[in-house]
């Protein structure tokens, strides 16, 4: 890998984990031919676009170290968060606060709820510090099966999967994209890995980058239409 730096980076609403490279990662011309073992040869970054303590960072934080043990090269996790957590690729001097911070702040009663991910919510819905109003899944999670989704609120059709996902760079050679995607799939199905990922209400998933791309350009559509159709701007 030319930089040696992966982003991790999130959308929305997390309730999911989806394990996939970005298109470009796959269309994009291929560098000189190598052998798959000589990745990694040095340490990975893995830039993660949220705050400390939130869900993907946790995630980061568990995955990073056996990938450590498969690799044989530190996992050095740099946290960068900015830009609704869309960033991750340059350090902003923008204070922002990520789902750590914001769930804390419903906790202690600054403010009334917001939207998060079940990974940072769950150890405050376990210990009654507040309280799940609905999850934005198209089917209840299993971590809180009597909690409804959006859409049995009231709101028929309302549907947001969040995921995390790990991306390269848009020129890195395929054979260390297989490398990422086989690797990282394996660590999610690790038994300890899977059990952590479940406790706090995420699906640990696993799909090809194949997949990854179709889901993206779905999204993509989908979004830019409801964008188009609201007449929504950026502030």
């Amino acid at each position: 890998m030319m930089s040696g730096e992966i982003t991790m980076t999130r959308t929305f609403r997390c309730f999911r984990i989806a394990i996939g490279i970005a298109c470009a990662g796959l269309i994009a011309r291929a560098s000189t031919p190598a052998s798959a073992a000589e990745f990694p040869t040095r340490p990975v970054r893995f830039v993660v676009a949220s705050t400390p303590g939130g869900a993907l960072d946790v995630l980061s934080r568990l995955v990073g170290p056996k990938l450590t043990e498969k690799w044989g090269q530190p996992i050095v996790i740099d946290n960068r968060a900015g830009a609704g957590g869309i960033i991750g690729t340059e350090i902003v001097a923008i204070p922002y606060k990520g789902a750590g911070a914001a769930t804390v702040a419903v906790v202690s009663g600054q403010v009334q709820m917001l939207f998060t991910s079940t990974g940072a919510a769950m150890p405050h819905i376990k210990a009654s510090r507040i309280k799940a109003l609905g999850v934005t899944t198209a089917k209840r999670t299993p971590a809180l099966p009597d909690v409804p989704t959006i859409a049995e609120t009231g709101l028929p059709g309302f549907q947001v999967d969040g995921w995390y996902a790990v991306m390269a760079p848009g020129k890195t050679p395929k054979h260390v994209v297989d490398k990422l995607y086989h690797d990282i799939a394996a660590v999610l199905k690790m038994p300890d890995v899977a059990s952590r990922i479940e406790s706090v209400g995420l699906d640990p998933g696993g799909i090809s980058p194949q997949q990854f791309a179709e889901y993206i350009r779905a999204e993509l559509k989908k979004w830019g239409t409801l964008i188009k159709d609201a007449g929504i701007s950026a502030e």
